[in-house]
């Protein structure tokens, strides 16, 4: 019995430590936050885009968890984007098809994204998408930067 139940514990803490390593919300917002940018589940700050990503999951039934990554201190201008976590590639899909804000701010207005998945590894091969988390820079200036700080979390 001791030996059952040492079994399952173990099953149990591997399924628990796949599960939470899917996710990219986490390393992401970490990766953000050494890079010097605040980390806001609710701010100001592009509140209008906010709003708009809000509007289209709840327009197009797809559930998200949204926070906004912002620094003041990289030159010229500020830097900041939208972290995106989607339940599945479909959703996100479904999200990307319905928002000509994020086909502009991840410069692919107009591309046919076949499906989930190939939408999400294009996405992903250039630094906009980790794991389950749809990263759009909200700042032209600063595209190269948090797209490098997608790629290295």
């Amino acid at each position: 019995m001791k030996k059952i139940c040492t079994i399952t514990l173990c099953l149990v803490s591997v399924i628990c430590f796949v599960f939470m390593g899917c996710s990219g919300y986490r390393s992401l917002t970490k990766a953000f936050e050494e890079a010097g940018y605040t980390v806001y589940t609710e701010t100001e700050r592009f509140a209008e885009y906010q709003n708009h990503m809000y509007e289209i999951a709840d327009e197009n039934g797809v559930s998200i968890t949204l926070c906004v990554v912002y620094n003041e201190d990289t030159g010229l201008l500020p830097s900041g984007a939208l972290i995106v976590k989607f339940k599945s590639a479909d959703d996100m899909k479904k999200l990307y098809d319905a928002s000509l804000m994020i086909q502009s701010y991840t410069n692919y207005t107009g591309m046919d994204s076949e499906n989930g998945e190939a939408l999400k590894r294009k996405l992903e091969r250039d630094g906009f998408v980790k794991n389950d988390c749809l990263v759009v820079p909200m700042t032209g200036t600063s595209q190269d930067i948090i797209c490098d700080i997608v790629r290295n979390a």
